[in-house]
């Protein structure tokens, strides 16, 4: 009986021991509601700080498709200029105008072309900051080189930054096009520098 007292008693204090231990092992395994409330605050700045890189993305993103766009549009505007005869009455001397044919919503195309009367190819050579300007025609002296400049504007306000994109070339009586890097078989010095 000793033995089974002492075992009585064990259990006692087991199953007191239990109970004790029972109600801190549910405060270990749980959570209060602090430990709760300071862990959805975390995650409420987390989550709030990837919100904020997902819309900035979204913006840059929008931007690009903006920026590809125009560069799309500039690139259609140019060939339809180059494609057309050196003398068409299109492609006149003009300080700047309009481009009215298929120009998507939200795009503005504005286009020049100037005249100039190259003999020489050491005339379009200029070094410095300031180089001479290029020798226009005259009565004698007719235009063989024509310069093009096309601006495609975006109106879209919702895109931060300057939405511009600008292209210039090059068109010669003989139809060979130069994207701006030379003269592209105009006048004695032919090709580029």
């Amino acid at each position: 009986m000793g033995v089974r007292r002492t075992r009585n008693n064990h259990q006692q204090g087991s199953c007191h021991g239990a109970a004790t231990g029972s109600s801190r092992g549910i405060r270990e395994n749980g959570f209060s509601l602090i430990e709760v409330l300071v862990a959805l605050g975390i995650l409420a700045i987390i989550v709030l700080g990837i919100v904020g890189l997902f819309t900035h993305s979204m913006a840059v993103n929008a931007s690009g498709f903006d920026y590809a766009k125009l560069a799309s549009v500039g690139r259609q505007v140019l060939e339809n200029i180059q494609s057309r005869n050196f003398n068409d009455p299109a492609l006149a001397a003009t300080a700047s105008a309009q481009w009215q044919n298929s120009v998507p919503d939200g795009m503005e195309v504005i286009y020049s072309i100037q005249d100039y009367a190259i003999t020489d190819f050491s005339q379009v050579r200029g070094t410095g900051p300031n180089p001479p300007p290029w020798p226009t025609p005259t009565g004698v002296i007719k235009a063989n080189l024509k310069k093009i400049t096309i601006r495609v504007r975006s109106k879209h306000d919702f895109l931060k930054g300057r939405r511009e994109f600008v292209v210039t070339a090059l068109k010669t009586p003989s139809g060979r096009n130069s994207g701006g890097s030379g003269l592209g078989g105009a006048g004695q010095g032919g090709g580029g520098p």
